[in-house]
């Protein structure tokens, strides 16, 4: 009697092992492969950002965004209705906006469409409209084409390409009828 007392519980342990086992297999999830991303879909979305780049403890510039998507494929950022400042010492010596631009995550180069960006020098600034104007952190250049306009209280241009270079206080102005070459460190001492 004994023996086969033994029988039955070994046996219904085993069956109950069993279906414990097939139970799991069926219902743990395949990890080993993510989806595949879907097409125009970001990697990341951040809203209502603001980035800061800070050398030596000094505050060099900043950016702020109501909407960023980051696509670690192409490594940018793009920007939604972005304003920005770059910095002199303390004070904002760009202040650019943008509806529409991005970001390279690799060098902070800066790429803006209908851009619109005030350049104060001194007490002085000058209003610089481009449909596209690239912002090269390296070398500290404005580069813009499309519509070009160039507005101070003591002149107004209007060209095809622009070039700002910050660290001489330089802007050349090229387009119909010719180019311009506009020394605005020049321009100030006069007056």
């Amino acid at each position: 009697m004994k023996h086969k007392e033994f029988k039955y519980p070994l046996l219904i342990g085993f069956v109950v092992s069993l279906i414990v086992l097939v139970t799991l297999s069926l219902t743990v999830p395949d990890i080993s492969e993510s989806p595949p991303k879907k097409p125009n879909t970001p990697d990341f979305l951040f809203e209502n950002i603001v980035i800061r780049q800070f050398e030596k403890g000094r505050l060099t510039w900043e950016i702020r965004s109501d909407q960023a998507t980051v696509d670690k494929a192409d490594g940018k950022a793009y920007l939604k209705n972005m304003t920005g400042s770059y910095f002199k010492g303390k004070v904002p010596q760009l202040k650019l906006r943008s509806p529409d631009a991005w970001i390279s995550l690799q060098n902070a180069h800066l790429n803006l469409r209908q851009a619109d960006v005030d350049w104060i020098l001194d007490s002085v600034t000058y209003h610089i409209r481009a449909d596209k104007l690239d912002w090269n952190n390296d070398s500290q250049i404005l580069a813009g084409n499309g519509a070009v306009s160039i507005a101070s209280p003591e002149l107004t241009l209007t060209g095809d390409s622009v070039n700002a270079y910050l660290l001489t206080e330089d802007v050349t102005l090229s387009g119909q009828p010719g180019k311009a070459i506009i020394t605005p460190k020049q321009q100030r001492q006069k007056s």
